[in-house]
């Protein structure tokens, strides 16, 4: 007969130590003599759990319960094994019986906090852990996942406060590190954020996590070389890692190298076909390259701007005179962009109701074809077919032979333009600015510039120039480069069509890719782009031209974040444009 005490101090040593599958070994040996020892069935139970093989842990456990059911531990470990196959009701039941058997048991206040978490019950997941925390202040498991629901809140300061205090509970607790890495890059502290991850590094050299949280940390403060070496090494050590695989890819689509980009997108396909990211950016990737068949596919597929009406999405059929609303889902600048397909919707036979931003409508409402505008959030009439606005390319099975690219598509008030113009009686070329787009566009540290970045252009000889720009921005128009003299009319504009008519009244445009430089396009007023290294896809690679609008120029960044290169070859052109001077440097529309 074996000596029960002996025998399950050692089996729960190796327990302890790891050595599960020998623990599990003499627990049985236990079972075996005694088969009615609750607590031998208990660990055996969590044995089970530990080794993945839940459907005998919840026996064993069950099996000891059965046996005593006044062990709080039994029904709080019952429950973390229901919570393995996502039993969130089972699972939230043995935590409460747990605690209405030991009220001041903190394991079980947290572990019930994460049932409610899983669940989206914030507020009471929050008031578990911190009831846990009141019984256990240096718990560090309940101190993190308080900081995971005060994110998930939007609270991510606090957040950080509670994930410093697990870390300091338990030095080693990575998950608190990568989570706290993730809390600061919300806040934009990405040094502190890359620190986290590095600390993770440095305790587990192969967390996978870690590396690709570190990548994307060191993308967005622009080092792509790096970041690339991160997402790689993540990739290394777990080869289906499909979010490694595109964030390898939009560091390439980044960094202007879109084929590489769409190889990385196909590799994350091929691991989930149905991932909807890397359709979408692998169309980014297929658009800015001119593969525009492929690139509408990818990058509209799924859109879940098709997803809001019951109606049929429209992809060009006869209409019959039935109803079709197209509605408009994204910023002004794709909306000014995509507006150009609305009357070849109306020849189709139909009846053409438009949903879009307020300040488009008096332009769109001028359209041929188009019957009604209304603005988001109004009480929308019958309609048989839906469009949103950005699928029509695919309604029209467009490729760059096939853009629908007349010269302006909009038209502004005609005696609007005429006040316009004989405010701006100014001799010389009267150029209109825009240097700086909205800031809380996720690329604008790429596209946006300070007024002083436009420096060349103010000596330049018979120019009036104009800010066109809104925004905070405007407020530079005060302290303009030396020699620059600028007036300032975004007071003047209620909405585009006010922008429109202002514009017309110009000479040209320069412009950031914003807003501006579709509504000039659309106006069919000559417009100089200035352009990041990578662009938004629009713009393709590589060209001076768009395809989009034949009165555009497009001036490029040879390099990412040089723009005294492109102010220079703009200031050439803008020379010769107004006195017909010779430049004074190799003037080139892709700049060095």
């Amino acid at each position: 007969m074996l000596n029960l005490a002996d025998t399950y101090s050692h089996a729960f040593k190796l327990h302890q130590a790891g050595r599960l599958v020998e623990a599990e070994t003499f627990y049985r040996a236990i079972i075996a003599d005694e088969p009615r020892h609750a607590g031998t069935h208990h660990l055996i139970g969590l044995v089970q759990h530990q080794l993945g093989r839940n459907d005998a842990a919840l026996l064993s456990i069950k099996e000891a319960i059965a046996l005593d059911d006044s062990e709080p531990n039994y029904h709080n470990n019952l429950g973390s094994v229901y919570r393995a196959f996502d039993r969130r009701t089972e699972a939230a039941a043995c935590y409460r019986h747990a605690i209405a058997l030991k009220k001041d048991f903190a394991e079980a206040h947290a572990n019930l906090g994460m049932v409610l978490q899983d669940e989206g019950q914030f507020s009471n997941a929050q008031r578990e852990f911190e009831t846990a925390l009141a019984l256990k202040p240096d718990y560090a498991l309940a101190l993190f996942n308080l900081g995971n629901v005060l994110a998930m809140r939007g609270e991510a300061e606090k957040a950080v406060d509670y994930y410093l205090k697990a870390i300091q509970s338990d030095p080693g607790f990575v998950d608190a590190y990568n989570n706290l890495g993730a809390a600061l890059s919300e806040l934009g502290q990405l040094d502190q954020a890359a620190e986290c991850y590095r600390c993770v590094l440095a305790i587990q050299p192969n967390n996978v996590a870690a590396h690709n949280n570190l990548g994307n940390v060191l993308a967005q403060r622009d080092e792509l070389a790096a970041a690339s070496q991160s997402f790689a090494q993540a990739i290394r050590l777990q080869p289906h890692y499909v979010e490694a695989h595109i964030n390898l890819g939009n560091v390439f689509l980044e960094d202007g190298k879109p084929a590489e980009a769409d190889a990385a997108y196909r590799r994350a396909l091929a691991l989930d076909p149905t991932n909807e990211n890397a359709h979408r950016f692998r169309g980014l990737a297929c658009l800015v390259q001119g593969g525009l068949f492929e690139g509408w596919r990818e990058w509209r597929w799924n859109v879940a701007a098709a997803q809001r009406f019951t109606q049929p999405e429209w992809r060009g059929e006869d209409l019959n005179g039935a109803t079709i609303l197209i509605h408009a889902e994204q910023g002004f600048g794709d909306t000014i962009h995509f507006a150009r397909y609305l009357p070849m919707v109306a020849e189709r036979g139909g009846r053409v109701v438009v949903e879009a931003p307020v300040e488009l409508h008096r332009l769109i409402a001028s359209m041929p074809g188009v019957d009604e505008v209304y603005a988001f959030g109004d009480r929308l009439p019958e309609f048989a077919w839906h469009c949103p606005l950005l699928s029509l390319p695919i309604a029209f099975n467009t490729e760059l032979a096939s853009i629908p690219a007349t010269t302006s598509y909009f038209e502004a008030d005609a005696e609007t333009v005429s006040d316009w113009r004989r405010r701006l009686d100014h001799s010389g070329l009267k150029v209109g600015l825009v240097w700086a787009g909205r800031p809380e566009h996720k690329r604008d540290r790429h596209r946006s510039l300070s007024l002083s970045a436009l420096a060349p252009l103010a000596p330049i000889d018979n120019v009036s120039f104009f800010a066109l720009q809104k925004g905070a921005a405007v407020s530079q128009a005060d302290h303009a480069p030396a020699g620059m003299r600028i007036e300032v009319l975004a007071p003047f504009f209620a909405d585009f069509a006010d922008t429109a008519a202002a514009i017309m009244a110009l000479d040209l445009v320069i412009t950031v890719d914003t807003s501006v430089a579709h509504l000039a396009g659309a106006l069919g007023k000559p417009v100089w782009v200035l352009l990041p290294y990578a662009p938004d896809w629009r713009w393709l690679e590589q060209r001076g031209d768009s395809p989009w609008y034949p009165t555009a120029r497009l001036f490029r960044q040879s390099a990412a974040r040089r723009w005294e290169p492109v102010m220079v070859a703009v200031a050439d052109a803008l020379d010769e444009l107004a006195n017909g001077a010779k430049p004074q440097s190799v003037r080139q529309t892709t700049s060095a």
